[in-house]
């Protein structure tokens, strides 16, 4: 084997090793405010307002039961090829009462979430499964009547 031959595959096998590192990607997503501002909101006292211009928008609003403004935050390792692990989240809510005053405020992280495991089952659903042919004799007429006056 030449030297030249020898040189060319020391060199692919360099490269394709140190394509092979065990670094890391670490990846932080959200919006969480900085501990400071969040000591500013009281409860009783603060206002819808006054926590916008604090803290910020919110990363989502919550306005079924009572309205509450949500910040969240995580830290996302990636390992080249592997799947994305999620290492650190926060998250802190913040609910008014009717007078949009601040009526409480909780603070969760990683450990208090669940793991949700996914169903693949169907909903049932009424009514009956058409063929082709129904659907398209079934839609004759349906189409191009005259507006009502």
């Amino acid at each position: 084997m030449s030297i030249n031959k020898k040189i060319f595959f020391i060199a692919a096998f360099s490269l394709s090793i140190s394509a092979c590192s065990n670094l890391y990607i670490l990846n932080e997503t959200g919006n969480m405010p900085k501990a400071s501002k969040i000591e500013r909101i009281t409860i009783g006292e603060t206002n819808e307002r006054a926590v916008l211009q604090i803290l910020g928008s919110p990363s989502t609003v919550n306005n079924f039961d009572t309205k509450s403004y949500i910040y969240m935050s995580s830290k996302i390792k990636s390992v080249a090829f592997f799947k994305p692990e999620e290492i650190e989240r926060e998250v802190l809510t913040i609910s008014f009462n009717k007078n949009n005053v601040v009526k409480k405020i909780s603070r969760l992280n990683k450990q208090d979430g669940q793991e949700i495991n996914i169903t693949l089952d169907k909903t049932p659903t009424t009514g009956k499964e058409l063929t082709a042919w129904e659907q398209i004799i079934g839609n004759i007429g349906r189409f191009n009547q005259p507006l009502a006056k």
